[in-house]
């Protein structure tokens, strides 16, 4: 019953939540709620991208190829489906690694495990933003082009098509679901681990700042 208290409260109350995330076996339902997220997103975007690709294809590749480039597609995403556990491990387990080097340098006492435990909740804010762009895309009607299956939720929805690709990358950052899962590390860590919110913001900082980089270089990527 607490895992379940804890993934309902790692939305609205972080601290609460931390409090629910007893036992060694804990990671195990957000981790499990996670990956399924992550299957149906890959499953319900998949049409989308193949439709995107068959009437507005790239133009760098001939259209006799076209086919092919299609199965590939079709197979990768099979291929993501069944490597969703996997790859969300391996996320899960950097992030972790960043917080707890981040711990040590900042002469933090705590584990390994408690920190993954607590990664595992933070990250649901990421698979409900998962969702919400599922959901954007299924409202939306037909989709023209690459770049409209990235819907967003920041601030650069109001940027001109022709802005610069670092800026819209950069308010990409300042998301709705970017702002709230930084929110929930800060708040979390400092139940978490018991210190006050300064010194958890340095402790989550290394892992924001990659976000950051990671999201202005998607969202450039994106906007080619």
């Amino acid at each position: 019953m607490k895992p379940l208290l804890a993934i309902f409260n790692i939305f609205i109350d972080p601290a609460e939540a931390v409090n629910n995330m007893e036992g060694r076996f804990a990671w195990v339902w957000p981790f499990l709620l996670a990956c399924i997220v992550g299957i149906f997103v890959a499953i319900s975007t998949t049409p989308i991208v193949l439709q995107v690709m068959r009437t507005n294809p790239p133009a760098n590749i001939p259209a006799a190829q076209m086919e092919k480039v299609l199965e590939s597609t079709t197979m990768m995403s099979k291929v993501s489906m069944v490597t969703t556990p996997l790859i969300t491990a391996l996320m899960l387990a950097i992030t972790t690694l960043i917080l707890f080097a981040a711990c040590s340098v900042l002469d933090i006492k705590t584990t390994f495990g408690r920190l993954f435990t607590f990664s595992c909740y933070a990250g649901l804010i990421l698979s409900l933003a998962q969702i919400a762009s599922v959901i954007v895309l299924k409202f939306k009607g037909e989709i023209q082009s690459m770049k409209e299956l990235q819907p967003s939720f920041g601030p650069d929805m109001f940027l001109s098509e022709d802005a610069s690709r670092v800026l819209v990358g950069f308010l990409r950052c300042l998301g709705l679901f970017h702002i709230w899962y930084f929110v929930v590390l800060v708040l979390g860590l400092t139940a978490l681990l018991k210190i006050n919110k300064g010194k958890a913001l340095g402790v989550a900082s290394p892992v924001i700042f990659l976000f950051f980089i990671f999201t202005v270089a998607m969202g450039m990527f994106n906007n080619r």
